[in-house]
């Protein structure tokens, strides 16, 4: 019986290390006045214009969206990976929905989480991508897919 459990141990110790300790990053959450600054000013161009010089992939979410939190982590660790190559940013529209504009209505979406993926010189506005329920792999084929290829 003791052989039985230290084997068990011993075969589940490296997931359960690897899971615990995955390598992530702290994602940026912006507000809009820094969304102005660093993606998109609508007040001095209507049209949509990407200021920054990195791909991005702004997340938008809202506390209590249970798939928003399950997609969280994910894009922490794509983060991570594609280290300074991505910036990832995440909005969160209940806190920013008093404010104009409104993304929801900007962007076209009505459901959360919604992904938009940017590259940089992008002159069209980004559409977006919903993405409940989506693994890993599948989020890094899209990113690679709308912003590296």
């Amino acid at each position: 019986m003791k052989r039985n459990v230290l084997v068990l141990l011993f075969c589940c110790f490296p997931l359960f290390v690897s899971t615990f300790f995955a390598q992530k990053a702290t994602l940026k959450e912006i507000n809009k006045k820094e969304f102005k600054q660093l993606v998109w000013d609508m007040t001095k161009n209507k049209k949509f214009v990407f200021q920054g010089d990195k791909p991005v992939v702004i997340d938008f979410y809202a506390d209590w969206c249970a798939p928003c939190k399950k997609v969280h982590p994910i894009l922490e660790e794509l983060q991570y990976e594609y280290g300074d190559k991505l910036i990832i940013y995440r909005i969160n529209i209940d806190k920013e929905a008093s404010r104009k504009p409104d993304y929801p209505n900007l962007f076209k979406f009505e459901s959360i989480p919604t992904l938009l993926f940017i590259k940089p010189g992008q002159k069209t506005r980004p559409k977006p991508v919903k993405i409940g329920g989506i693994t890993k792999d599948d989020l890094k084929r899209m990113i690679d897919v709308y912003l590296f290829e």
